[in-house]
């Protein structure tokens, strides 16, 4: 009885997210072009987010920053942020500035999912 969003800033993710509604027949799933959380509509149970953080050679942690600071105000009471990335990213010092606590939902070799849950 849920509904999903998918958003993305990138139009060809936006392109390869409508085939594969499209494809699969899924019902109550809407995509739509949103930078961060422009178009997002809210409160969510649930954000999961696999932020970008090349910027050409460099690592930029500002689309995580921005997802992080902005998820506390789109999320409903108990709702949570999961957020995936390389363990080498900052994202569990992120989540518990903006949450207060984070905790390490799984972790591998190389990534790890941090999660922050809305009181």
């Amino acid at each position: 009885g849920g509904r999903v969003d998918l958003l993305d800033a990138s139009a060809y993710a936006i392109a390869a997210a409508e085939r594969t509604v499209s494809l699969n027949g899924l019902e109550r799933v809407s995509v739509r072009a949103s930078d961060v959380y422009s178009r997002a509509r809210g409160p969510y149970d649930l954000i999961v987010c696999n932020p970008a953080f090349h910027r050409g050679l460099d690592t930029d942690s500002s689309m995580a920053e921005a997802v992080v600071a902005g998820a506390p105000r789109k999320l409903r009471p108990g709702g949570r942020l999961l957020l995936v990335g390389n363990r080498f990213l900052t994202h569990h010092r992120l989540v518990t500035a903006a949450f207060g606590e984070a905790r390490i939902a799984c972790e591998d070799g190389r990534f790890r999912v941090v999660e922050g849950r809305k009181a």
